[in-house]
């Protein structure tokens, strides 16, 4: 753990003061202030309250990506978490360890490092992969393995399932009213969409069209989010396999 991360939190009295001070030095341009309070969030939240959970692997380190794109310590401090963490899921694997190395590759935008780090993990622990499938697609795709996409999907309605319990969950979650909650009710939807999309164009790709017309109506019925229900609407999966990486947003 980086030094900074064991460090007090500034007196402040519990996990979400402390990512809405990390935001708050932010704006003012103390960047590395920020970073300490970013880095004690990620380290220390869960312990003092597990119900930050999904805010720490999401909107959390959202913020800290925004930080890292002008602040470069920033952005070493992230990677040098997810390599630490890579590192263990190599030797001690768990669903947790990888949800986390998934997160952080996604905000490092390396996702196909998720996808190398699944197909290593599928083979010495195939059964802990299988309860990792759902955060690894997207690095899959990144890695051009639709194919072992359509393989953990047998059951297309579990799966959709799965990702709207996601958006349920993130949901219910609410951060400090205004600009703020808006912000993260954007990036929840857009989340669910994409996610959406993704097995739509799996199930499309592998010539399961009428799950996917199954699935397309039961996402866009799901959210009341405008632009959620054009992205979902958009997949097609119009696409040749040189093209599908684009075309699936991976």
């Amino acid at each position: 753990m980086s030094q900074m991360g064991k460090r007090r939190n500034n007196g402040l009295s519990n996990p979400q003061q402390v990512l809405n001070k990390a935001r708050e030095l932010y704006s003012q341009g103390r960047y590395g202030e920020a970073l300490e309070c970013h880095l004690w969030f990620h380290h220390n939240a869960i312990e003092h309250q597990p119900s930050l959970s999904a805010v720490r692997l999401s909107f959390a380190l959202l913020a800290w990506a925004e930080l890292a794109s002008v602040f470069p310590p920033a952005k070493e401090a992230l990677i040098e978490i997810r390599d630490q963490i890579t590192q263990l899921l190599a030797v001690h694997p768990s669903f947790a360890m990888f949800q986390e190395v998934a997160a952080l590759n996604e905000v490092l935008q390396e996702e196909a490092k998720t996808g190398i780090a699944f197909l290593a993990l599928q083979h010495t622990h195939p059964q802990i992969a299988r309860y990792c499938y759902d955060i690894a697609e997207k690095g899959l795709l990144s890695c051009q393995a639709v194919e072992v996409c359509s393989s953990y999907i047998p059951d297309s309605l579990a799966r959709f399932t799965t990702i709207r319990s996601n958006r349920r969950l993130m949901l219910s979650y609410n951060p400090d009213e205004g600009e703020q909650e808006v912000a993260y009710r954007d990036v929840v939807e857009t989340r669910y969409a994409e996610d959406a999309v993704r097995l739509i164009n799996i199930l499309l790709f592998n010539g399961r069209s009428a799950d996917a017309e199954q699935i397309k109506e039961l996402a866009i019925f799901e959210t009341p989010s405008k632009n959620a229900r054009e992205i979902i609407s958009s997949a097609s999966g119009k696409h040749t396999l040189d093209g599908r990486l684009e075309h699936f947003g991976g």
